[in-house]
């Protein structure tokens, strides 16, 4: 009798921790509501290239 006390009581305390589920706005079908390109990254503030192994320039500095 005395495990059925603890094992509801520990039962009770589990399900007292667990997140309530977050109520999310839906995107209507079809649409995605990503940011634009240039939201993701501020500009560069220095020029840059790409060389390849053999030290030629692949891609020229911007």
């Amino acid at each position: 009798m005395r495990y059925l006390f603890w094992s509801i009581v520990f039962s009770f305390g589990l399900l007292a921790c667990a997140d309530p589920p977050v109520a999310e706005e839906e995107a209507p079908e079809g649409e995605l509501s990503l940011p634009p390109l240039e939201a993701d990254y501020e500009p560069s503030e220095v020029k840059w290239g790409y060389i390849d192994r053999r030290g030629q320039v692949v891609i020229a500095q911007k």
